[in-house]
């Protein structure tokens, strides 16, 4: 059916907002909606941030204790 459409809404939450050491659920989203997409996938985040060539080892999870 072409007028059929599926969205997903979600939330950051990092640990100055909810005291959570590392809150990565719109991350793993995201990659699980583009490693499944069949066609096309639109994202659109107004935070959007690209950690490319990046590990998890190079994760840091003070980064985000500075945000107001």
């Amino acid at each position: 059916n072409p007028s059929r459409c599926v969205a997903q809404v979600l939330r950051s939450g990092s640990k100055w907002s909810l005291g959570s050491k590392c809150e990565r659920s719109i991350y793993n989203t995201m990659i699980r909606l583009i490693d499944n997409s069949e066609k096309m996938i639109y994202i659109e985040n107004q935070y959007f941030v690209c950690g490319f060539g990046t590990t998890d080892d190079d994760y840091d999870e003070d980064r985000d204790s500075e945000s107001p």
